[in-house]
Formats: C-alpha cells, sequence, structure tokens
C-alpha cells in the first residue's frame, strides 16, 4: 500500500485497494498452531468444559 501511495505521490490521501478474484488464495493453507498457542487452547477448553458441568 505504501509503495503506491509513494509511487503516485498521494500523500494526505486514503487510499483503499480492492483485489478482485474468484478464488480464494488462502483456501488450501491449513492455520497451524505454535506449540505454546496449542498448550493455551487445551488449557482454554478444559477450563470450559469444567465450567460446562456445574
Amino acid at each position: 500500500k505504501n509503495f503506491f501511495i509513494n509511487a503516485l505521490k498521494l500523500t494526505n490521501t486514503p487510499l483503499r485497494i480492492e483485489y478482485k478474484s474468484g478464488e480464494n488464495p488462502f483456501k488450501d493453507n491449513k492455520n497451524e498452531l505454535s506449540a505454546r498457542q496449542v498448550t493455551k487452547k487445551r488449557r482454554l477448553m478444559q477450563f470450559i468444559k469444567k465450567r460446562k458441568k456445574r
């Protein structure tokens, strides 16, 4: 975005870039969690399950 603003000399002008395409380029990407994120999610799910039992 900044590249276009600088190249076209559009200072102080709001710029909205809209990409139009029929296919989703991120369709096949799987969101892989890091080890820390997995641990945090596991703890959170345990808390939620315990809370539902009450």
